[in-house]
């Protein structure tokens, strides 16, 4: 007959721990199963997966994920025996019915991790209880819940009246899940006002984007759609310039033209990923406004594309690391870690999984949202400096939530499904900026400050609108719409951003100058005059003597010059990017060769082959409402496009009155010397007409 018997607290903890560790085996297991294919090894991908392997940082990071992974399942079990321990240890029951019990308290606390996962993140493949919504949305959870509650309290009485036996292990494991607890809890931003700047000659600054909006997605612009009611309130009261572009189509490339002042062909930042010991970091808005006792501030929810770091002049930054594991992560779906990878003690744990857009099914924009607004009240009264971006709109076109849109029907195949998530996710991300600005308000964020508003891009989803047609008869085939965005420079859906300034309480002769912008403003501009806008402010308020000198762009609170030109250029892109049906197993494979990992665990583009990257750019110059565009392609002829009723000509066929002649001689004197550019020497062929 089996003894009756109470079980020490040591070997109920023994249970918990090794029930924790054999769970997260089987789970690794099962949920590295579908990985298996969507990584061929084999040619480029193989090689870059051997790079991965070969990084030591890669692996520093690969054993802190894996530390991080043991360390929770370890709390877990710890928390399981602090909830149970006071009373199983007093209990007198055979040995079996003890882990009968320990194994059913386990498969309950697992249940309702994995009921939590299918609540709060439905879409993730470990949320298979989707499927069963009476357990999922029923009283069940609550139930659960409020047993474990009982349960702890119960351990807790049976803990303390065992004082010699179970106070040490007792208060270790209380303190383990104080810090846990502490790690989990979001603290509420500080509200109320006494945040940010009130030196009116330092005025907080603050840039806002939202990757991939187009201007003609917004009600403000379009007048039709209902989708972005915040932004369109933003835009109301603001100074909107119709007419924006962006240098390239890519996020890195336009936050560094943003940033610097300066065209990409000056600033370095010729692709995504090129490597940060190429592009001028010393020269940023972050590092500027450092010298004048500015606390800046980075904010990027997804970083697969964007390595901007503190060396570009930032003291905080919120958002996931960047990094090779920052890639795999996105495939990373475990329940556990899905409930506590938008808490701060995340940041610690799993760097490169917090907060992280990129894990498209598992993220929370709201947590997001609320941990910039945390970040910038730790700031109290130092003049701020907040470069914020969110990627909701960006592909996959997937989020945590799907809605429908009232406006649009939904087709389940091809560009017109994408342009349908595109722009439900653009819903989504208005929703952020209300939220954002709503707490910049509460904590009196916006009582000095220029709050710059822009997008880094726009997208193509062959849009009938987008397509521009030819002026003349020609045997030039050319194509204007294609989809995506950084592939065609003579996409205006691709690089025509939104770009808009509103100042809140600003004083002095910057005000002034601000004041004077016409609400709607129709020169032709671009992200590159967004530091030198910030530069002329700063000097009108006394902040600095005069704007920084050396950028290109020019400021956007004086009358720009009608002959300047704005460049373009496309970006690294393949035949992946361009199919209606995009294939991310194809695109990897027609990528990878262009990238490798190195010893920091950080994924760059090869520095042996930028100059061959750069040699096939489309590059185009801008005036007015005239594009030139020159392509490594095209042998004898250049291609114009009047953006204003978006029709092209070979410029051997274009209209007299248009510049494209003084348009060219920029455009050769700006990209001399370039890799790859005038292979056929157009430049000279067509001098002089």
């Amino acid at each position: 007959m089996m003894p009756f018997t109470a079980a020490p607290p040591p070997r109920l903890f023994r249970f918990y721990l090794w029930l924790s560790l054999l769970a997260l085996v089987v789970l690794l297991a099962k949920l590295a199963a579908p990985l298996q294919g969507n990584f061929r090894m084999e040619d480029h991908v193989g090689a870059l997966i051997q790079g991965v392997l070969a990084s030591p940082g890669v692996w520093l990071d690969v054993g802190h994920f894996v530390l991080a992974l043991v360390a929770v399942h370890i709390a877990f079990a710890a928390a399981l025996w602090l909830a149970t321990a006071g009373w199983l240890a007093t209990v007198a029951v055979p040995r079996r019915t003890l882990r009968l019990l320990q194994l059913l308290v386990f498969a309950l606390a697992l249940l309702a991790i994995f009921i939590l996962n299918a609540r709060w993140y439905p879409l993730v493949p470990s949320a298979f209880l989707r499927r069963a919504p009476t357990l999922v949305e029923g009283p069940l959870l609550n139930g659960m819940l409020g047993l474990f509650a009982v349960s702890l309290a119960v351990s807790l009485a049976g803990l303390l009246r065992r004082r010699g036996q179970m106070l040490a292990p007792a208060a270790v494991t209380a303190g383990l899940a104080a810090v846990v607890g502490l790690g989990l809890w979001t603290p509420a931003a500080t509200g109320g006002g006494g945040i940010g700047s009130r030196d009116p000659a330092r005025p907080n600054i603050l840039l806002i984007g939202v990757d991939s909006l187009r201007p003609d997605e917004t009600g403000f612009v379009n007048g039709k759609t209902r989708l972005t009611p915040n932004i369109d309130t933003f835009l109301a009261d603001a100074k909107v310039f119709d007419t924006a572009y962006t240098p390239m189509a890519r996020t890195f490339a336009a936050w560094m033209g943003a940033l610097t002042g300066l065209d990409q062909i000056h600033n370095g930042a010729r692709e995504n990923l090129i490597g940060n010991d190429v592009v001028t970091r010393d020269a940023t808005l972050g590092h500027r406004l450092q010298a004048l006792g500015y606390r800046s501030v980075l904010a990027f929810d997804e970083r697969h594309f964007s390595a901007i770091d503190k060396s570009f002049g930032f003291d905080a930054i919120v958002g996931p690391e960047h990094g090779a594991i920052d890639l795999l992560g996105s495939y990373f779906d475990h329940p556990l870690v899905n409930l506590i990878s938008h808490r701060p003690i995340a940041e610690h744990l799993f760097p490169y999984l917090y907060l992280n857009r990129g894990r498209a099914y598992n993220y929370d924009p709201g947590a997001y949202t609320d941990a910039v607004l945390t970040e910038l009240s730790a700031g109290g009264e130092q003049p701020l400096f907040l470069a914020l971006h969110f990627l909701l709109p960006h592909y996959p076109y997937v989020s945590n939530e799907v809605e429908e849109l009232d406006d649009m029907e939904f087709h389940p195949q091809g560009d017109r499904r994408y342009h349908y998530f595109y722009r439900m996710l653009l819903k989504q991300a208005d929703r952020q900026f209300g939220d954002l600005m709503t707490g910049l308000e509460e904590q009196g964020l916006l009582d000095n400050t220029l709050v710059v508003f822009l997008s880094d891009h726009g997208d193509s989803f062959y849009l009938e609108r987008d397509a521009a047609t030819a002026g003349v008869e020609t045997e030039i085939e050319i194509e204007t719409n294609t989809r995506g965005h950084g592939t065609n420079v003579l996409s205006q859906g691709q690089y025509r951003v939104m770009l808009a300034l509103r100042g809140y309480g600003l004083q002095g002769e910057g005000a002034g100058r601000l004041a004077a912008v016409p609400a709607r403003n129709g020169q032709t501009v671009s992200l590159i005059d967004i530091a030198p806008t910030v530069a002329d402010l700063l000097a009108g308020t006394s902040a600095i003597a005069a704007p920084w000198p050396g950028m290109d762009g020019h400021s956007l609170l004086g009358s720009i010059p009608p002959e300047r030109g704005i460049y373009l250029e496309s970006a690294l892109t393949s035949m992946a990017l361009m199919s209606s049906e995009i294939d991310e197993q194809q695109l990897l494979s027609e990528t990878a060769r262009y990238y490798w990992v190195n010893a920091a665990g950080k994924v760059v583009m090869r520095p042996d082959l930028i100059d061959a990257t750069v040699a096939t750019k489309l590059r185009a110059v801008v005036r007015d409402h005239w594009l030139l565009s020159m392509s490594p392609t095209l042998e004898d002829e250049l291609i114009l496009l009047n953006t204003k009723d978006n029709v092209w000509w070979p410029v051997s066929q274009a209209p007299e009155a248009a510049p494209w002649r003084a348009m060219l001689a920029d455009m050769c004197r700006h990209y001399d010397g370039d890799p790859g550019f005038d292979h056929y020497g157009l430049c000279q062929r067509f001098a002089g007409g």
